[in-house]
C-alpha cells in the first residue's frame, strides 16, 4: 500500500499526523514475514503441475472464505490452463466485486463455469479442508485430488516432512522442500492431499512496522486482539516511540 503508485504517498508527503489509526493485528509478531503472495501462487503452480503428471485426472480444489483468495484462485487456474468452478455464495460476492471494477474479479468470472464438470480447479469453503471433512467428503470420492489451503495461518517453514509422506507425495520431495517457506503439506488421506499455502492478505509484521512508522498516527487502535496479536500493544508503542 505504501508502494507508489499509492493512495497515502500526497498524505504522506504532506507531513500531516493521523489521530487515530484502527490497525488489522492479526499477524502482529515477529515470526510472521510472509513470502511474496506471487512466491506462493509460483510455488503452488509448480507442485500442482507436477501432481498433475502423477494423477492427470486430479481434481484442484483452492479453499475460500466468503470473500478473498481470488488472486490465488485465478493464478493457479490460468497456469494450469482451467476453468474455474465457483460455489453460488462465492459466485455472486465475486461477481459484485467484479460489477464493481475489481480487475481480479473480472478475470475469474471470465475463465469461470458453471458446470462443475468443465472446470479442473474448484473453489470449496475452507472448512471442507479440514480432517473429518476430508475424511467424510473427499475420500469417499475415490478420485485424486490436490487441494490447497491458501492463508496465513499456513505459514510454517519449519514443518518437518515425514519419510512416510515423502514416499507417497503428489510431488517430489526436492520440490516441496526447496519451496518450504512458501507451501506445507497438511494431510495425506488416500489420493487425497491437502497442502497449506502462505499466502495472506493480511500484512506481515514487517508491512505493520513500516505501515505505521512511515504514517507517524498519534494513536494506534488494534482490532484484533486474542492469539499472536495479544502483544501487539508492545510492538506499536515501540513503532510510535521510533517516529
Amino acid at each position: 500500500m505504501l508502494k507508489p503508485p499509492s493512495p497515502l504517498t500526497e498524505f504522506i508527503l504532506s507531513k500531516q499526523r493521523i489521530s487515530n489509526l484502527y490497525l488489522d493485528t492479526s499477524f502482529c509478531a515477529p515470526k510472521y514475514t510472509f513470502p511474496l503472495q506471487e512466491s506462493v501462487i509460483d510455488a503452488a503452480i509448480q507442485i500442482s503441475r507436477e501432481a498433475l503428471i502423477t494423477h492427470p485426472g486430479a481434481l484442484i480444489l483452492c479453499g475460500m472464505y466468503t470473500i478473498g483468495k481470488e488472486r490465488f484462485v485465478l493464478g493457479l487456474a490460468e497456469q494450469l490452463n482451467s476453468r474455474v468452478w465457483l460455489p453460488s455464495k462465492q459466485r455472486g460476492f465475486i461477481t459484485a466485486a467484479a460489477e464493481g471494477g475489481c480487475s481480479i474479479c473480472k478475470r475469474l468470472i471470465a475463465i469461470s463455469t458453471i458446470t462443475a464438470a468443465d472446470a479442473k480447479v474448484h473453489v470449496v469453503d475452507m472448512t471442507q479442508l479440514n480432517p473429518r471433512a476430508v475424511l467424510s467428503k473427499l475420500l469417499p470420492l475415490n478420485r485424486p485430488i490436490i487441494a490447497w489451503k491458501p492463508s496465513g495461518w499456513m505459514y510454517n517453514p519449519q514443518k518437518k516432512l515425514t519419510q512416510g509422506n515423502a514416499r507417497r507425495l503428489p510431488c517430489s520431495s526436492e520440490t516441496l522442500t526447496r519451496l518450504k517457506e512458501c507451501v506445507s503439506l497438511e494431510m495425506i488421506a488416500g489420493s487425497v492431499y491437502v497442502f497449506g499455502a502462505a499466502y495472506s492478505e493480511h500484512s506481515s509484521f514487517d508491512e505493520l512496522k513500516e505501515f505505521v512508522t512511515t504514517l507517524r498516527p498519534l494513536r494506534v487502535q488494534q482490532t484484533v486482539f486474542g492469539g499472536e496479536a495479544k502483544d501487539a500493544a508492545k510492538y506499536i508503542n515501540e513503532w510510535l516511540r521510533s517516529g
